[in-house]
């Protein structure tokens, strides 16, 4: 093989490398371990939870999804995709545009805003409150502040 073509290789190799590495896939939260990146709290509820991936393949994770729309709001922490756990599924996190998030006083999340995501409509519709979708949990949540 000449040398060309041998770098020509290395250069494919180390670009795939590179896109595999900055890919914006969540992490399993390892609950009773992780620590919330906001709070600082433990990672204990399974119903809970949410990620925030970093352009650069960072994640963050938080506690409940009230601690990460705090940090987007506060920081202007940048981010290339953002999950939470629904409460109807646990452990599983999945993205929050594919959610329906309720704010109720029945609901009683680990920093206290009341907020649970919804893998299904019709389980959020279960509350006294109407579902609602991510962007208006980030206006709500700044509107108490």
């Amino acid at each position: 093989m000449n040398s060309l073509k041998a770098k020509s290789l290395i250069f494919c190799g180390l670009a795939f490398l590179g896109l595999i590495a900055c890919q914006s896939h969540p992490e399993p939260i390892e609950f009773g371990v992780d620590q919330c990146s906001y709070c600082k709290m433990t990672i204990a509820d399974n119903k809970f939870g949410a990620e925030l991936v970093t352009p650069h393949g960072r994640v963050l994770k938080y506690d409940a999804a009230e601690c990460m729309a705090q940090d987007i709001g506060n920081d202007g922490q940048e981010y290339s995709s953002l999950y939470a756990i629904p409460i109807d599924r646990p452990g599983k996190l999945k993205p929050v545009d594919s959610l329906y998030f309720v704010i109720d006083d029945q609901i009683r999340s680990p920093m206290g805003a009341n907020l649970a995501a919804f893998h299904k409509k019709k389980n959020a519709n279960d509350h006294n409150a109407p579902p609602i979708r991510w962007t208006m949990v980030v206006d709500q949540l700044k509107r108490k502040q």
